[in-house]
């Protein structure tokens, strides 16, 4: 899409501007692997009831965890590098093969990297039960290297968008956010060419609120972020979106057969959640109206929300 068409609106919203009444969410266990201490993506594989994260530096590991019994494995991906992965994402399961999981290697806080890379795996998993956590292995199917058109950015939130079989990916420092696309194979056959497709700037996100003046001073050390945007994921049935920041959950609502690029322009509906911190990650659960998310530090939290009815 050319620059041109991008659709921009011009709505800037303060912090606390739509903010569902009260503070949400439960949490629901704590990582117990002691080795994850920079979660920075979530993914949920349904019917399996599985979480999925990984850190976001150095560790080329998935790490999964099984809902109804506390049950977890970690899964060594040795195709990999790990410069600075920051979200994931699941491409659901087909006739001829299950989940793939996509891993974006898209972290670059100084927007120095103008090469970045997406890397996919299929999950080989047993029948779903609720009383043992499923055998678990991956199949390495390829990597995307790629570019933004408009030169390097920094970006933490990837969701896979079934509307349109493509990628999505929002840029995290600049303000306001940008949306990029990146189309994918059919068939998910893929060249492992090294040279990169386009990353093509769709959308002006000007909609998440930024902190005012006085929530930087009362929280100097991430203050200044907390209108960024951290991961995101969107509903199983693709009409709701959610954005994590440091400080709020920001949910974003498509009617059917709207682009992405006109939902999310629109302003959101902020739902206040319990904060964990450095909240980087975001996930659907097991419908359209759950989430769970996940912090960076030793044992993270994950904190399950009930979300408010689509207005």
């Amino acid at each position: 899409m050319k620059l041109a068409s991008v659709i921009v609106v011009g709505l800037l919203l303060t912090l606390n501007a739509c903010v569902t009444a009260g503070t949400i969410g439960e949490k629901v266990t704590e990582w117990p692997n002691p080795e994850l201490v920079e979660a920075s993506g979530l993914a949920f594989v349904r019917p399996h009831n599985l979480l999925i994260t990984h850190n976001d530096d150095t560790d080329k590991s998935l790490y999964f965890f099984h809902l109804p019994t506390g049950q977890h494995r970690s899964v060594p991906l040795l195709e990999t590098r790990n410069r600075d992965w920051e979200d994931i994402t699941l491409i659901p399961a087909s006739d001829d093969r299950g989940p793939v999981v996509v891993i974006g290697e898209i972290g670059d806080n100084g927007a120095r990297y103008p090469n970045l890379t997406l890397y996919f795996y299929e999950l080989l998993l047993s029948a779903p039960s609720e009383t043992e956590i499923p055998t678990i292995d991956v199949e390495y199917l390829g990597q995307i290297p790629f570019i933004y058109d408009r030169g390097a950015r920094d970006a933490e939130s990837l969701a896979y968008d079934a509307s349109q079989h493509r990628l999505l990916v929002i840029s995290k420092r600049l303000v306001p956010a940008e949306l990029y696309e990146i189309p994918l194979p059919d068939d998910l056959v893929f060249s492992n060419s090294p040279v990169p497709v386009t990353a093509t700037l769709s959308a002006i996100i000007s909609g998440i609120p930024r902190p005012t003046p006085a929530y930087i001073t009362a929280n100097p050390r991430l203050g200044r972020y907390s209108g960024q945007p951290g991961g995101m994921d969107i509903a199983p049935d693709g009409r709701t979106a959610a954005i994590i920041t440091y400080n709020d959950l920001h949910l974003f609502y498509r009617e059917e057969d709207e682009p992405w690029e006109q939902a999310l322009i629109r302003p959101p509906v902020v739902v206040d959640v319990i904060e964990l911190g450095q909240t980087e990650a975001v996930t659907f659960g097991r419908n359209n109206r759950e989430v769970f998310l996940t912090t960076e530090g030793q044992s993270p939290p994950v904190l399950q929300v009930d979300l408010p009815a689509r207005p």
